[in-house]
């Protein structure tokens, strides 16, 4: 059976404000920061700091996340890249070597 359009038991009908109170209630905090099975880990490529994920990182540069999420997705028009996903920064050749240099300024 499709549960999709008419079929779907919810169909034409609306979460009261009072439900839907309940269900945020419910999830605040369970998918804040880091606990966010979608957060990302952040680089800051200049001394190879991880955040945990894009807000930390903001916060912690004093940036907007919109800006932290451009840089790490590599969309800079003649700018340097400063911050990168954790996931892709492992990818790049030699980021052990990256580490190092950090580590033994």
């Amino acid at each position: 059976i499709q549960l999709s359009g008419v079929n779907h038991p919810m169909y034409g009908k609306h979460h009261s404000n009072e439900t839907i109170q309940k269900i945020k209630n419910t999830l605040r905090g369970k998918m804040n920061g880091s606990k966010n099975q979608n957060a990302k880990k952040v680089v800051r490529l200049s001394d190879c700091k991880i955040y945990s994920f894009i807000q930390e990182c903001a916060t912690d540069n004093n940036m907007d996340p919109t800006t932290i999420t451009t840089h790490c997705r590599n969309n800079l028009k003649n700018k340097k890249q400063e911050f990168m996903f954790y996931e892709d920064f492992i990818k790049t050749p030699g980021y052990n070597n990256l580490i190092t240099k950090v580590v033994d300024k």
